[in-house]
């Protein structure tokens, strides 16, 4: 009797272990099931907030490139538009280069003793006069009726590189003593677009001369050199 009653009891703690084993395993894939749903769920609305993040950054990113290249577009338009409109009230008119007058004389010398050349605004304008106008009669006669060909043309407007600026300051007058002592002197005349015109009387010799004289003399016989006709 007393083994049948442990046998009973055996098989009654058998049987509800086996329950629990099947209520606890029942648990478990229902706590997986659950688990891998909500991990599924959680990706799906991941993946979504993603797209959806992506989505409104390239919007917002083509309307900051679009405005921002317009503005910037547009802004550099006006600046050039300004720096036009700078560059045409500062330059102005050009202003038109004078006309001048240069060469040299001698008051006792055989032949030619005066050679005069005159170059205007344009390359391509110069004419001499080789009489002996200037020491017979006079600056007021001088008379250029001899035409310069192209070359020659190019070698006189040098003289525009020559003068030097500090000339143009003074309203015209003889420095040194040119011909004195027959020595000979230059004559310069700047013949401005207005009419008014500068007159310049230079000694050869530069001890005479103030200091931003004293290399004219020698550049300028150089370049009536490169003018005088072959043979003279």
């Amino acid at each position: 009797m007393r083994i049948i009653i442990l046998l009973s009891t055996l098989v009654f703690v058998l049987a509800c272990n086996s329950h629990k084993k099947v209520a606890v395993g029942a648990d478990e894939e229902v706590i997986e099931e659950a688990v891998e749903t909500e991990g599924d769920d959680m990706d799906v609305a991941t993946d979504y907030a993603e797209e959806e993040a992506t989505e409104e950054v390239e919007d917002a990113t083509d309307e900051v490139d679009e405005v921002d290249f317009d503005e910037e577009v547009d802004g550099i338009d006006i600046a050039e538009d300004e720096l036009e409109e700078a560059d045409e009230v500062d330059e102005g008119p050009r202003p038109i280069e004078p006309s001048i007058v240069f060469g040299s004389f001698y008051g006792h010398c055989l032949n030619n003793c005066v050679t005069l050349y005159k170059v205007g605004p344009n390359t391509y304008d110069g004419m001499a006069d080789r009489s002996n106008n200037l020491l017979r009669k006079g600056e007021d006669s001088l008379n250029f009726s001899d035409e310069l060909n192209k070359k020659e043309c190019e070698v006189a407007q040098e003289i525009r590189t020559l003068i030097p600026i500090d000339l143009y300051d003074y309203d015209g007058q003889t420095f040194g003593c040119p011909d004195c002592a027959d020595q000979g002197g230059f004559f310069i005349q700047i013949i401005q677009y207005s009419g008014s015109v500068e007159t310049f009387r230079i000694d050869t010799n530069r001890d005479a001369l103030p200091e931003f004289l004293k290399e004219f003399p020698v550049q300028v016989d150089k370049l009536l050199r490169r003018l005088r006709p072959v043979g003279e």
